[in-house]
């Protein structure tokens, strides 16, 4: 004969003050010095239950905001490669997520605006080894990155750290938006 299995159930108990308790059955047979009988063991998992409710919950929240906002989120590594970039990215940019994490960065920006992001990093870090330096700060810069369809897309992006447990800068988190048509009427309103 094979062995026995235990089976494990997932059910709903109403406790005598009338709420409900969530419970896992775990069910078997058991043999002990020649004799067989009926295991069951019963756990209350509501709380489980509930976290994972809330879990689920949230994560259609943040993918809601995440596939319907204009700007895009995207964080990088000190190394500069893309770790995260939300799927606004597409709308934007023409690439998906999955895309625009395997380029480097000089194949996302334009070759001055790489040059000034490489000197604004060396700087931020030069200034973050300093007393007094709020970890907190965030910076406005406007870069010029490359659309799929070969375009150029002026962008401003807000820029912080992304640090460790001792406050050491492990990467940098930022919020890029659109405005090359901002760009084109202020240039515009230059002219006149």
């Amino acid at each position: 004969a094979g062995e026995n299995v235990p089976a494990v159930y997932e059910t709903a108990f109403v406790h005598k003050d009338g709420h409900k308790i969530n419970a896992e059955l775990n069910a078997g047979i058991i043999k002990y010095q020649g004799r067989t009988a009926d295991m069951v063991i019963i756990r209350d998992i509501t709380e489980r239950k509930q976290a994972e409710k809330a879990l689920r919950e949230s994560e259609t929240k943040y993918r809601f905001l995440t596939e319907k906002m204009n700007d895009v989120i995207w964080t990088l590594d000190m190394d500069l490669n893309t770790t995260y970039v939300s799927p606004s990215v597409t709308k934007m940019l023409g690439y998906t997520p999955e895309e625009r994490m395997k380029q480097s960065v000089s194949e996302q920006l334009t070759p001055e605006s790489l040059n000034k992001i490489m000197q604004l990093l060396a700087a931020e870090l030069e200034r973050d080894s300093k007393s007094g330096v709020d970890p907190d700060r965030q910076l406005t810069v406007e870069i010029d990155c490359y659309h799929k369809n070969g375009s150029i897309i002026q962008m401003e992006a807000i820029v912080s750290a992304i640090r460790d447990e001792k406050g050491n800068i492990i990467g940098v988190h930022g919020v890029s938006r659109d405005v090359t048509e901002r760009r084109k009427a202020v240039e515009a309103l230059l002219r006149i």
